[in-house]
């Protein structure tokens, strides 16, 4: 039986979050079957790009006039708005019972946990057979829930679950949210040019789904009874007092940092002590 190290941290800001999450990618020892699930929601509204995503994408204005904060992620993938989700990250290495050097293998056993997730929480939910990429349509425009990856989690047709994910040697990352509920009209109007845009057919969230109200604590316990169904046991823990300081670091430096967040390949990363 594998073991999983599950930390739950409260609410915090958009780039304490992104910064958390890397600095514990940076430090995962190698040769480990030990996997890190890390749980967490944003303060506030925010929107987080995908690694290979221009910044030029956003509705800027739009995003201001209602004190939406963005940063850039290091997984890959599309904009998505945080704020009304539950966020979850799973770190480890090739030697987990969740990683494998297939992203698609990858994806696939998280969608496992995911779908008896939604199962414990009596909420019926498919993942999504194949990437769906609609004609016209670029890395560049829309939102993470706007397209479809293989292995995501849907309600009928429609995406509540995305996942992202970075892969370094033998190390992984994967970023996931799951939407609790949904804010139509800030989720419409994110990207530039989608002013208004109807996205009723492609996203939905549990709680227009769910029979009961659902929590963001139901959502989390559920979750850690499905990955222990999957024989990972879990085990509460925290971040390092190292992992804190680089956490910490790289907020600062590259969170913050405009040239990162709207143009990462101009990014220089001095400083930063891992």
């Amino acid at each position: 039986m594998n073991e999983i190290k599950v930390v739950v941290h409260p609410a915090a800001d958009i780039y304490t979050n992104m910064a958390v999450d890397e600095a514990l990618f940076r430090t995962v020892k190698k040769n480990t079957s030990v996997t890190l699930l890390r749980i967490y929601r944003n303060k506030n509204h925010s929107v987080t790009l995908g690694y290979f995503q221009s910044a030029e994408c956003l509705d800027v204005e739009f995003l201001k006039k209602n004190s939406i904060e963005y940063v850039r992620r290091i997984t890959g993938g599309r904009a998505v708005l945080h704020g009304d989700d539950l966020i979850f990250s799973i770190v480890g290495t090739i030697d987990s019972s969740i990683f494998h050097s297939s992203i698609s293998r990858t994806t696939k056993n998280v969608a496992k946990v995911i779908k008896k997730a939604f199962a414990n929480l009596g909420v019926d939910v498919d993942a999504s057979v194949r990437t769906t990429i609609k004609k016209g349509d670029t890395i560049q425009n829309f939102h993470c829930f706007n397209s479809l990856t293989k292995n995501e989690i849907l309600i009928g047709n429609k995406k509540i679950v995305g996942f992202a994910l970075k892969k370094r040697a033998e190390t992984f990352l994967l970023q996931g949210s799951i939407m609790l509920d949904l804010d139509r009209r800030l989720y419409s109007n994110i990207i530039k040019g989608s002013v208004g845009a109807d996205i009723s057919d492609t996203v939905t969230c549990l709680n227009d789904c769910a029979v009961e109200g659902v929590l963001a604590d139901d959502l989390t316990d559920a979750l850690l009874t499905a990955f222990a169904a999957e024989g990972m046991t879990p085990r509460s823990g925290d971040l390092s007092s190292d992992e804190w300081s680089l956490a910490e670091e790289l907020r600062k430096k590259k969170y913050m940092d405009s040239t990162w967040n709207n143009n990462p390949k101009k990014y220089t990363e001095e400083g930063i002590n891992v």
